[in-house]
């Protein structure tokens, strides 16, 4: 069995990622920004208290969580590493060494008796 990988170093993208990065800067600052606003300010963004009790939860995961996540794809990514991306390499074809068949007995077919 042979199983070859080819093991590329660049990121699998064809164009910069400077817009990339500036995207995902632009949305980590309103995720925190809205984040931040929410528990410190809760009645200027929400109207009710099941609206707090619903969604104070997630401004907190937004900042433990999803921040923390976002910042670490940005710079694992801003690194030249695949962890920041989605990770795909190119394989070449997979070759498979076929198995020998092994013979089988035949098997006695049993025919049901009718009429004794």
């Amino acid at each position: 069995m042979t199983i070859k990988l080819n093991q590329q170093k660049s990121l699998p993208i064809n164009r910069g990622l400077q817009p990339i990065y500036m995207t995902s800067s632009l949305i980590a600052i309103m995720m925190a920004v809205v984040s931040v606003v929410g528990l410190t300010n809760r009645t200027l963004i929400y109207s009710s208290e099941e609206l707090v009790q619903g969604f104070l939860p997630n401004d907190i995961a937004n900042l433990l969580i999803g921040l923390p996540i976002l910042i670490g794809c940005m710079w694992a990514a801003r690194r030249g590493k695949l962890a920041g991306l989605t990770e795909r390499r190119r394989e070449e074809p997979i070759r498979i060494d076929p198995m020998p068949e092994v013979p089988r007995a035949p098997v006695e077919s049993q025919a049901p008796v009718v009429g004794r």
